[in-house]
């Protein structure tokens, strides 16, 4: 896995047809992949925060960086996977589209407790983007 940057993303995202909706919690590896925190606001503005005191020992505020180029963040919750690409001109958010977003369909009942691993086999895949088709593992396997 290595290391990565987390994004949060205040900006709203684009939706998909019967897709989950994601929180704002995701993560890069386009930057420094130094465990800093960017924020992507609802103005379209990137701020920058390192999270690391300045030399008063408080902590540095979070800083407006002008990227330009393309973002590209993501998140797995539960069984579900978003990914995301957020267009920049100068510092300013263009547009955000979505890459791939899908989710896992497991056999059977869940297990009984959020905090159990869900150790249940995949029997198929429900992706709602880039197009909207069901794959399950027999269509997957030689």
């Amino acid at each position: 896995m290595g290391m990565y940057d987390s994004v949060v993303c205040n900006a709203p995202l684009p939706t998909v047809e019967g897709a989950p909706t994601p929180s704002n919690d995701f993560q890069t590896k386009d930057f420094h992949r130094a465990l800093d925190l960017y924020t992507i606001t609802a103005e379209g503005k990137l701020l920058f925060d390192s999270g690391w005191p300045g030399t008063d020992g408080e902590a540095c505020p979070p800083k407006e960086i002008t990227f330009h180029g393309i973002l590209n963040f993501y998140t797995f919750e539960g069984d579900n996977w978003f990914e995301y690409n957020a267009k920049f001109t100068d510092g300013r958010l263009i547009e955000i589209t979505p890459v791939e977003i899908y989710s896992y369909i497991r056999e059977g009942e869940p297990p009984k407790g959020s905090d159990v691993y869900d150790h249940r086999p995949v029997v198929a895949t429900q992706f709602y983007y880039p197009e909207k088709k069901l794959v399950t593992r027999e269509d997957e396997t030689p």
